[in-house]
């Protein structure tokens, strides 16, 4: 057996460990996993075991509704992709967790929490279509006269 064959096998047997851990709502556990195999893809240089983890990871900030953590990971999964259909992939989550994040955003907004609607605005500004991005940079104009208050 090569290196190689026991280095998919050790990524094989993470993926399923943490995937077991998620059935188990071990979610602290399943992230540290994913954490060791981008550790790991990091010693090997394998790029695409380190994209793997970070989009397990944004699917698991979602169900935990880390949304933040969720955009962090979906964007670190678009910088470890290598084709165009990876790329599409990661641009999916990042705009599916951006929305989720806007909705959030005007939610804080309605509830009087300006400072925390502004900065979840700031956070998802990059990644919204530029129709969106006009409506949210009048909300964060307004928003700023609010905090200003």
């Amino acid at each position: 057996m090569e290196w190689s064959d026991i280095i998919v096998a050790k990524y094989k047997e993470m993926f399923n460990m943490a995937y077991v851990l998620i059935e188990q709502e071990k979610y602290e556990a399943a992230e540290c996993i994913y954490n060791e195999v981008i550790t790991l893809s990091d010693l090997v240089q394998y790029q695409e075991s380190k994209r793997m983890a970070y989009i397990c990871l944004t699917n698991l900030m979602v169900l935990q509704k880390r949304m933040n953590d969720a955009l962090i990971c979906a964007i670190n999964a678009r910088n470890f992709s290598v084709d165009m259909e990876q790329i599409k992939q990661a641009d999916e989550l990042i705009k599916s967790v951006s929305l989720t994040l806007l909705k959030q955003g005007i939610e804080f907004e309605r509830v009087g929490k300006y400072v925390e609607a502004y900065h979840l605005f700031q956070l998802i500004y990059p990644y919204l279509s530029s129709k969106r991005q006009e409506v949210v940079k009048q909300e964060m104009a307004m928003l700023a006269k609010h905090i200003a208050e």
